[in-house]
């Protein structure tokens, strides 16, 4: 069964983003960037910021060394946006 970013956003919002391991929360992050339509190889980083549900996602677009992204992801709405 495929599951939509507001699926697994609220999955998120029931554990909570931040008891995550960091494996769990590279996984689930690259999972919503790909379900926002946006390229996600691999998962560098996932750092809050100081707004409440946004945690600020770098990644390689594809694994290639010169494609970094830099993405805003709202875990409540499962929303990820470039900032």
């Amino acid at each position: 069964m495929k599951h939509t970013a507001i699926d697994l956003a609220s999955s998120i919002a029931a554990v909570g983003f931040a008891t995550l391991t960091d494996a769990e929360r590279n996984e689930l992050t690259a999972e919503i960037v790909a379900l926002n339509g946006h390229r996600c190889g691999r998962v560098l980083a996932v750092l809050p910021t100081r707004r409440p549900d946004v945690w600020r996602v770098s990644s390689m677009q594809d694994g290639a060394m010169d494609a970094l992204a830099l993405f805003e992801m709202d875990v409540r709405t499962g929303v990820v946006i470039k900032p």
